[in-house]
């Protein structure tokens, strides 16, 4: 069966399938007011004198001309900005125009706006079915597209050293203020910083620009593939090019505060907090850093601690410190506490002369009992954790969450009674994680493709496993002070070699990022593949013995994705306290049943096409929603169907109150009236089908099949 039969299928028997429905979602549907998440609203404040680049008036112009597949690559430890070459727009900078190009509000990517600009081609290597299903087409642009507008810079910025901070990208970016090179990333959707400082024009206006290279990528969950572009091969992410929201430029001095970050420890109201200051000067310099914990909006300081500390000139130290605040409360999933970590530079311990904040939240969580009665605790209370996976398929651009969407994300979760939500092959969004904080709902991060930092390097190549370790390096040291984030986990559904020198490698890199939480390196099917995984402040690597079984063996850590054929709940599963379908004799270790699947609700195709058009009229799957919604529109509209759907929205839930006001005496004549109707075949046909006295549609050759309208 070709997509376009397939599609019809689906949109008619969602339509009847949707009538019997107890509008179970749309319960779950997040308050459209007391929003958490506004423009201002971010974790890491980079300094006292900090502007924002707006999201709105950009432009995007696709470089269809532009040369980029024989381009050199750079992974992070190779970037020398004077080496690298610049690419100026086909035609001249000129080209960057105020006429030219479309205009766009940040997060967005190229497909949201181009999607098939170059056609409709067969997947190859981006789609797990393109050699089963090949009617879905890819319409991704692959090639050159740039993003800029004017940038105000304050003429009291003036003498000092301008940092521009983006917090994500894909797939290579390349910064450009006034036509001069200032930044480059091949590191998709994570963090960096680029110096304005020599470009920078203050108290005139700027012009930014970032030219985005999409050089392909997946579009399902495969994340162990790779690339090959600029002479180097890496982990191939999800296939789209653009940008994430929420740019910020910051000012500073011969020295600053480059991160600052908070880990917690066993005592919840004590934390270590974490400051890397950075001295540009060429003199060494002596000076305070001070550590102090803030609460609510009024700034009140609960603990402060000072720290010498002296600083080579050109290079950066590391300064810590414990710090206790017993007045705090904990951050807990009823209480979600979130403080903020403000650290200062005292030169010579006399004035402030630089700052950074981050928030944080007094928490503790770690297993207990490995090899005896293994449990997760939560602040000293045992805690299971309830948790689904979010692939990081955002709406409308495929790659960054908009606020609305972030927060419904957690909100839904919530309603649905989960504590935890993991990033699935996926980096964690930083919009998300806001969330998250501040409603009391845990995370799990992984990377995505994280088993390429320990697999076997190729013809003497190790640039896959160069990027994959700055990959997940980049992801800790980007969310490691999030109250919310729980565990890390290295590869979904992976094999390693839990004796093996390289993953150990990875655990140490991972734990001098952050030693404080748990590391699971193989996050599925345990019985088939070994495990390896890590306690918060421990350096010992709990391995598999040789074959973990339904009886344990995993090494403290197992864990299978059980995914039934059914794909939802039958009663047949479970018959009994010690006869059901999960059920586990195993005591000494924590066990994880994964991947239990469910069924989803229909899309609501409508509402989603409505909220396209709320935000432009552009998406990435724009072509899929109206495809799928014409044929649920030409049944809802065929004869007795028609007072049953009112509206093409009708074909997806209906109210409680809209079935009572309505009435029933609708529903038993409509239904009644009904005698033959004609619905798509597998193969695309027309065929009879009937309503029968039951209440339930069967075809002509009377095979049932699920119940079409509620019981009489």
């Amino acid at each position: 069966m070709d997509r376009r039969a397939f599609l019809s299928n689906v949109g008619a028997f969602s339509a009847v399938s949707a009538l019997d429905s107890k509008i179970a979602f749309s319960a779950a549907l997040p308050s459209e007011t007391g929003s958490i998440l506004h423009e201002d609203a971010r974790s890491v404040r980079f300094s006292d004198r900090e502007i924002a680049v707006p999201d709105t008036g950009w432009k995007l112009w696709l470089d269809r001309s532009a040369a980029w597949k024989e381009d050199t690559i750079y992974l992070p430890d190779d970037v020398h900005l004077d080496r690298i070459p610049t690419n100026p727009p086909t035609g001249g900078w000129n080209a960057l125009s105020h006429a030219q190009g479309l205009s766009v509000t940040l997060p967005a990517t190229a497909e949201q706006f181009f999607w098939g600009i170059d056609g409709f081609r067969p997947y190859k290597d981006e789609y797990k079915f393109e050699t089963t299903d090949d009617e879905v087409k890819n319409g991704a642009y692959y090639g050159v597209s740039w993003w800029w507008r004017e940038v105000s810079i304050p003429a009291s910025f003036q003498g000092q050293r301008l940092l521009l901070h983006i917090r994500g990208a894909r797939q290579r970016a390349e910064v450009y203020l006034n036509q001069q090179l200032v930044g480059y990333s091949i590191m998709e959707e994570l963090p960096f910083e680029c110096d304005l400082t020599k470009a920078a024009i203050p108290g005139a206006k700027n012009i930014l620009a970032i030219r985005i290279t999409n050089p392909g990528g997946r579009l399902d969950w495969v994340d162990n593939v790779r690339i090959n572009w600029g002479g180097i091969e890496f982990q191939k992410s999800h296939g789209f090019g653009g940008l994430d929201r929420a740019m910020m430029i910051s000012a500073h001095g011969k020295a600053r505060v480059a991160d600052t970050w908070v880990l917690n420890t066993p005592i919840p109201k004590k934390v270590v907090a974490y400051a890397e200051v950075e001295n540009a000067s060429r003199s060494d310099i002596d000076g305070v850093v001070r550590f102090s914990v803030l609460a609510g909006i009024g700034r009140r300081t609960l603990a402060t601690v000072d720290v010498p500390a002296k600083i080579g000139a050109g290079s950066t130290a590391e300064v810590q410190a414990p710090i206790t605040a017993n007045s705090a409360e904990v951050w807990d999933l009823e209480t979600p506490r979130v403080y903020r970590l403000r650290t200062e530079w005292l030169p010579n311990g006399l004035k402030v002369s630089e700052a950074r904040e981050t928030d944080f939240g007094f928490r503790w969580i770690t297993t207990e009992g490995i090899g005896k009665n293994a449990i997760f605790r939560l602040n000293g209370r045992r805690i299971r954790i309830y948790t689904s996976i979010s692939w990081g398929f955002w709406a409308l651009n495929g790659l960054f969450p908009s606020m609305e969407l972030a927060e419904k994300e957690v909100r839904v979760a919530q309603q649905f009674k989960l504590n935890t939500l993991n990033f699935h092959r996926n980096l964690g969004k930083e919009d998300v994680l806001y969330v998250q904080d501040r409603l009391g709902v845990m995370r799990c991060l992984e990377p995505g493709g994280g088993a390429q930092a320990f697999a076997p390097v190729k013809d003497g190549k190790d640039s896959a496993r160069r990027y994959m370790e700055a990959k997940i390096v980049g992801m800790i040291r980007s969310f490691r002070s999030h109250p919310s984030v729980v565990h890390y986990i290295i590869q979904n559904e992976t094999t390693l070699d839990p004796n093996s020198k390289r993953l150990a490698d990875v655990f140490t890199v991972m734990q001098k990022a952050d030693p404080s939480r748990t590391i699971v390196g193989n996050d599925g099917f345990v019985m088939r593949s070994p495990q390896a995984w890590t306690e918060p402040y421990s350096s010992e690597i709990h391995k598999s013995g040789p074959k973990a079984t339904i009886d344990g063996g995993a090494g403290g850590w197992w864990v299978d994705h059980t995914g039934h054929f059914s794909d939802v709940w039958q009663d047949t599963y479970y018959n009994s306290p010690d006869d059901f379908y999960f059920r586990t004799p195993i005591q000494g270790e924590i066990v994880e049943w994964g991947e239990m699947k469910g069924a989803a609700s229909i899309d609501n195709h409508t509402s989603v096409l409505a909220n396209i058009a709320k935000y432009g009229g552009h998406s990435y799957d724009l072509l899929d929603h109206q495809e799928m919604l014409q044929p649920m529109r030409s049944f809802s509209m065929a004869g007795a169907f028609v007072p049953l759907f009112p509206r093409r929205k009708s074909c997806f839930f209906r109210s409680d109150a809209e079935h009572t006001n309505r009435g029933d005496n609708l529903w038993r004549t409509s239904a009644s009236a009904m005698k033959t109707i004609w619905l798509p075949s597998v193969d695309g046909s027309p065929r009879p089908w009937r309503i029968t006295p039951d209440w339930s549609i069967t075809s002509g050759t009377s095979r049932p099949i699920p119940r079409a309208f509620p019981t009489a």
